[in-house]
């Protein structure tokens, strides 16, 4: 997510980025790249500040590099972003949905299903599946309270 830019300067947020290598291999890509003056990295707050030409380079441009460092297939612009309000790379969406979206809605999904397979399989008397879907179903309840820790233990 883009939480501030100005022409030569545009800090990236993501807890994707944070206490990972992933910033890191952000930053050694871009550095490699001509007209890139400078990149920090903020591993504790999952920040990638990025000091660039403004004459050889534009925010999006900026954004599509780092697209590329990560790997993520061709998205869709949004024209109707504000860098305040956007989600992981802000002003992009992965067929109309924005990552962070999808992962939250795949999570979702995930939780009902597993649960409910937990509950048909103690009605049905199958220990084994009961047990099997009710780990799945933990271990989706960690990732959300991991991915929402900041919300939830204020």
């Amino acid at each position: 997510m883009i939480v501030s830019a100005t022409p030569g300067r545009v800090r990236f947020r993501s807890n994707g980025y944070r206490g990972s290598s992933i910033s890191q291999s952000i930053a050694s890509q871009l550095n490699q790249k001509k007209g890139i003056n400078k990149v920090t990295v903020n591993n504790n707050s999952g920040s990638v500040l990025v000091e660039y030409d403004a004459s050889e380079y534009s925010t999006d441009q900026i954004t599509d590099l780092i697209r590329e460092a990560l790997s993520i297939p061709a998205i869709h612009r949004s024209t109707s972003h504000s860098p305040k309000t956007g989600r992981f790379l802000a002003g992009f969406s992965l067929g109309g949905k924005q990552p962070g979206k999808a992962m939250r809605s795949s999570l979702n999904s995930g939780l009902i299903a597993t649960l409910v397979v937990s509950m048909m399989a103690i009605m049905g008397k199958n220990k084994k599946l009961h047990t099997q879907a009710g780990l799945a179903f933990l271990a989706l309840v960690a990732k959300h309270a991991l991915d929402n820790r900041n919300r939830i233990f204020r």
